[in-house]
């Protein structure tokens, strides 16, 4: 692939000078591997750690008819604001009644645009790419919801936050939507917000989560971590 295609993440700096080895997803380099695979997918079981998952595609949908549209475009059950469901490597969260966020595998952007507006048919719908203009960070292991509360006043508590919902609030002092969507059997958190900050929470959340040993992870990793999770 030509260098002068390939999409670096905001935090491809910081994954550098910790001298991960990358790969190449669809259009960008993101990392391959920290400190190792065992050791990194026994940090996220036993303790928390960060992922870059910039390279994922995002989606915003709105419009007063967006349910009616992505209902039949996903097979979507009615989600409440604030819910979220998962169809065929879609993440679909309904932020308010006609604004939905969609979460894509790398490089589907495109294609899932098209059959959103295939199925809008005229309707008032929008929907609109904003993968380039975000950072996606994902706080993964048993002790992200205790990390997650130092830095946001929200009660991450399995009650008030369970797995699959979503919450939009201040991430050590920036706008985030907050994605609960565990992993491998433990708690799982993705911070979506403007590229510009990303490395600046990145380095928030690395600092907060000193003393649980927090390490980045890289692909191959969470890789391991989904096929846990199936």
């Amino acid at each position: 692939m030509p260098e002068s295609s390939i999409k670096l993440s905001p935090l491809h700096e910081i994954a550098r000078d910790l001298e991960a080895t990358f790969t190449d997803v669809d259009h960008w380099r993101m990392p391959e591997r920290f400190a190792g695979v065992e050791i990194e997918t026994t940090s996220a079981t036993t303790g928390v750690v960060l992922f870059d998952e910039t390279a994922k595609g995002r989606i915003q949908v709105e419009g007063d008819a967006s349910d009616t549209v992505l209902t039949s475009a996903f097979t979507l059950p009615n989600l409440e604001v604030g819910a979220g469901t998962h169809h065929d490597g879609t993440n679909v969260v309904r932020l308010r009644q006609d604004l939905f966020y969609l979460s894509v595998p790398p490089g589907a952007e495109a294609e899932t645009i098209e059959k959103v507006r295939a199925q809008a048919n005229g309707s008032l719908v929008t929907a609109t790419d904003i993968t380039d203009g975000r950072t996606a960070i994902r706080v993964i292991g048993p002790d992200a919801p205790t990390l997650m509360s130092k830095v946001c006043g929200l009660d991450f508590s399995e009650p008030s936050f369970p797995d699959g919902h979503a919450r939009q609030s201040s991430v050590a002092r920036t706008n985030q939507l907050i994605i609960r969507n565990d992993l491998g059997g433990n708690p799982a958190y993705s911070l979506v917000g403007s590229r510009s900050l990303g490395a600046y929470l990145w380095s928030v959340l690395m600092e907060a989560g000193a003393e649980w040993d927090i390490r980045p992870i890289g692909r191959s990793a969470h890789h391991e971590l989904e096929k846990s999770t199936t």
